[in-house]
């Protein structure tokens, strides 16, 4: 059962290489992982050429790759033990744009104005880092997509929810699981993939793991 895998991860060191609250909540109150070490990575986000990318899955996914390698080097640098990196990358896609956090309130509003009444998708890919028999990292990669239809946005409600502050952290400028979601008329797909982590196919991707296969 899928359930095992909490179980099979208990007494391990597992580091979530980021630092949002939102990442940590669903794996620790969703998923019932209370053994969360948060280490943010020092990788640059914006150091990917988007365009070298075939899809935004593609894009995101080596996104989150670099974010776990990173925290795995400086794990090494410092000789800290662990037993699974967790890593994530969250991204908005309409049509041929890549929609990442907003860089200010004007880029804010851009944002949602060009999702207002329109389908999107939310893309976030996912890495899994353990250590082989070398001490080198063992690397697991997916991604989920979730499709999101937001409604007609007024201006109006568009600066009020901008002046909430929510948007500017998030991907698309917005939080489903916050005011953000009274722009969202329907999803098809993982709610909880829409707030960061994909947490049914994280659980499934945990439970074939190396890390969880292997209980002592």
């Amino acid at each position: 059962m899928v359930l095992d895998v909490i179980n099979d991860l208990l007494g391990k060191k597992i580091i979530l290489a980021s630092e949002s609250p939102r990442r940590k909540q669903i794996l620790t109150e969703n998923m019932g992982i209370k053994n969360i070490v948060c280490i943010p990575s020092n990788f640059d986000e914006e150091s990917l050429d988007k365009k070298a990318f075939a899809f935004p899955c593609d894009f995101v996914v080596k996104n989150a790759e670099c974010k776990a390698l990173s925290v795995f080097n400086t794990l090494k640098e410092r000789s800290e033990n662990f037993d699974l990196i967790i890593s994530a990358d969250t991204i908005v896609n309409l049509g041929d744009r890549i929609l990442e956090k907003p860089k200010d309130k004007e880029d804010a509003k851009s944002i949602l104005r060009f999702l207002s009444g329109n389908e999107h998708f939310v893309y976030t890919g996912v890495s899994i880092v353990t250590k082989d028999a070398n001490n080198n990292p063992s690397i697991s990669n997916f991604y989920e997509g979730t499709k999101v239809k937001f409604s007609d946005l007024s201006d109006e409600f568009i600066d009020a929810y901008i002046n909430t502050g929510e948007p500017m952290d998030k991907a698309g400028a917005y939080g489903i699981q916050g005011r953000g979601g009274m722009m969202v008329e329907y999803i098809v797909g993982c709610y909880f993939n829409v707030m960061g982590m994909p947490l049914s196919k994280l659980s499934r991707e945990l439970r074939n793991h190396q890390v969880v296969k292997n209980k002592k």
